[in-house]
């Protein structure tokens, strides 16, 4: 019985890990990948470790209406992945609810963001 708990101990310490502390370059990999679940994955860390220096990349195609498959994320786009990043590092609510269907309105207005914070140069 001990030795079950210490497996489980043992899985979630490492799940833990693999969620946190991930490199620029590492984040950048995954965001130039040609796998979705990579990029889904990259925003995924760039929203919740507030790297505002990937802003630039969000708002590269952020219509990217690509659905990732993968069980932790399955069902979230690319352009979904990117807003809710944004979101997170802007602190501010969206002006529509942000599902896997690319809004302009949304874009524009956390682009609109980037800009009057200076990290976007329009």
């Amino acid at each position: 019985m001990r030795k079950i708990y210490l497996y489980i101990l043992l899985v979630f310490a490492i799940s833990c890990n693999e969620k946190s502390g991930q490199t620029d370059n590492e984040i950048s990999e995954k965001i130039n990948s040609s796998n979705t679940n990579q990029i889904v994955t990259g925003y995924y860390y760039i929203g919740e470790e507030e790297k505002t220096k990937f802003i630039p990349n969000i708002f590269e195609n952020p219509t990217d209406a690509r659905i990732s498959h993968s069980m932790e994320y399955k069902g979230i786009s690319v352009y979904q992945s990117k807003m809710i990043a944004m979101k997170k590092i802007s602190g501010l609510p969206a002006p529509n609810s942000i599902n896997s269907t690319p809004d302009s309105l949304v874009i524009k207005f956390y682009y609109d963001w980037a800009i009057k914070n200076n990290y976007i140069k329009k």
